[in-house]
């Protein structure tokens, strides 16, 4: 989602996109669950599958709760979680931003002189709607 404030443009992770990997990752973690439930013999076996569980539940949550944002303002460009921590680049040293989707979505920031300042991974980011925010603020994308 972009949103435009005054000079400041914000770029938040894609909520569909969330509830995908959430539903992949709850589909994979039943059926690990029910493989191992399948295969226990003994009742002290099913212990087992409580840390399993727990391990499950809380990537699931983190996924949730981390909220990540971009923000891209006149003098700065930021980077981080909402209400977390937020990594700032001077956009007056940015030269070009990188936008590939491997597995991941990754955002590299070039100097001016072309050279690799920072890099991060975005999760649930939609690669047109950075692009977009990039180059409506006048960051030439690679």
């Amino acid at each position: 989602m972009i949103y435009k404030n005054g000079g400041e443009i914000r770029v938040e992770r894609d909520e569909r996109a969330v509830r995908q990997v959430l539903v992949i990752g709850a589909s994979l973690s039943a059926a690990t669950l029910g493989v191992f439930a399948l295969s226990a013999d003994r009742p002290t076996e099913y212990l087992f599958l409580l840390p399993i569980a727990v391990i499950c539940a809380l990537l699931m949550i983190s996924h949730l709760q981390r909220r990540q944002v971009c923000v891209i303002r006149s003098d700065q460009i930021g980077y981080g979680s909402v209400n977390g921590r937020m990594w700032w680049v001077q956009r007056d040293q940015v030269g070009s931003v990188g936008i590939q989707q491997y597995p991941l979505l990754q955002v590299s920031f070039y100097g001016l002189d072309g050279r690799l300042m920072t890099s991060t991974v975005f999760e649930s980011f939609s690669v047109e709607e950075l692009r977009k925010a990039f180059e409506s603020a006048g960051i030439p994308v690679r």
